[in-house]
Order: structure tokens, then C-alpha cells, then sequence
């Protein structure tokens, strides 16, 4: 099933897909927490690194960083993860909305407007890294 939906979606060569999914029912695939945590690692340090790439900011220029993510909720969180690879500051305000659905888009695009708002000219990282689930 997920294989026909992969191919009728109309995905691109450039989207990423988890290995779970692109393997399809024929090749298992072992889903654990360790797994699970690396590939979405994969996908939040990328995207965190061609953000820095192309606004010429450095890590410890971000003040607020908001991560969502609608099921996958690891100890330490996936914000902390961000925080701890990039070594940002150590003042940096970091949140991490998990197990919420698609509800913590909202909550999280709220959030950055409330944090700037509320001190203006703060640098606000806020993406959501999801992906289809085993």
C-alpha cells in the first residue's frame, strides 16, 4: 500500500523520504527508538545548517528555536539535540512540540509571534521535521 502511495503522490527525486517507507513491504526494516532518532537528526541538522548556509548567521546568533514534530517525542528532546549539536548558546530559549498532531504547526507559529513580539529584533528558528511513520 505505502509503496502505491509513494508512487502516486507526484514526490519529487529531491524529497525525503525515511528508509522505512522507501523499503516498502518487501525488505523489513528495523524500527527502533535509535533509528528513528537518527534519521530525524538527519533531516533537523540539514535543515538547520542550509538555514545558517544562507542567511550567513552563526549558531549562537539564535535566540529562540522551536522544534515540532507530531509523534516522535525522544528524551533528550529533538530541540535539545539541535541546541547540543550546534552548540548554541547557552541562554538560548528552545522548545520542542511533540505528540500534538498537526495542532503544533499552529502552536508553534504562535509561539515565534509571541517571542517576537515580545523582544523584538530576536533571531527565531521554527520548523517542523515529519515524516510518514513505519
Amino acid at each position: 500500500f505505502m509503496d502505491k502511495v509513494v508512487e502516486i503522490s507526484g514526490l519529487g527525486d529531491k524529497t525525503f523520504l525515511p528508509d522505512a517507507v522507501k523499503a516498502g513491504v518487501h525488505k523489513p526494516v528495523e524500527v527502533t527508538m535509535a533509528n528513528s532518532r537518527a534519521e530525524t537528526e538527519l533531516v533537523m541538522f540539514s535543515c538547520v545548517e542550509r538555514l545558517l548556509e544562507r542567511t550567513g548567521l552563526k549558531a549562537t546568533d539564535i535566540d529562540a528555536l522551536i522544534v515540532n514534530n507530531t509523534s516522535f517525542n525522544p528524551v533528550p528532546s529533538l530541540s535539545a539535540a539541535v541546541v547540543h549539536h550546534f552548540k548554541m548558546r547557552k541562554d538560548v530559549r528552545s522548545f520542542t512540540l511533540c505528540g500534538m498532531g498537526c495542532a503544533a504547526s499552529v502552536i508553534a507559529v504562535d509561539m515565534a509571534r509571541d517571542i517576537l513580539n515580545s523582544s523584538p529584533n530576536t533571531r527565531v528558528v521554527s520548523f517542523l521535521v515529519d515524516f510518514f511513520s513505519p
